[in-house]
């Protein structure tokens, strides 16, 4: 479910940055002109790993450990795109208002996705449905 949550703030992210690098590209003013760019890049980016961690939830909800990997690498991507964006506004865009908090709170949510599907637990669940799946007289095809 968490990971749903967050493809889905991702997906709110992706229409911001695209309108942004848009509106900038037309209008002309922005502060130097690898801006729209930069912006438009970050906004498939994040498209990308969106995509990826609905990707691992549906692999989580069939009870694979595959979706393991795929909702951890993709909660690290975004909590490494958002460092990267960081670093860029703060330097790059001294005026941009970049705010460590406001960083850090959008990395909350990734780093709590990935220490729950990393966990035990989250292991042994799965290792539940294959056993229930290899018991189950139905599922064998």
């Amino acid at each position: 479910m968490l990971c749903f949550v967050i493809a889905l703030l991702q997906g709110f992210a992706v229409i911001g940055y695209l309108a942004v690098a848009s509106e900038l590209a037309e209008s002309g003013n922005a502060i130097a002109a690898w801006v729209p760019t930069f912006l438009a890049v970050m906004g498939i980016a994040r498209l990308v790993v969106a995509v990826a961690l609905v990707v691992g939830a549906a692999l989580l909800i069939r009870r694979s450990p595959t979706g393991r990997s795929v909702a951890a690498g993709a909660a690290l991507a975004m909590v490494l795109l958002q460092l990267v964006e960081y670093g860029v506004r703060a330097s790059a865009l001294p005026t941009s208002g970049a705010n460590p908090f406001s960083t850090l709170s959008s990395v909350i949510l990734p780093i709590v996705l990935v220490i729950v599907v990393l966990t035990g637990s989250t292991r042994r669940w799965l290792d539940g449905g294959a056993n229930r799946r290899r018991d189950d007289p139905l599922s064998r095809r």
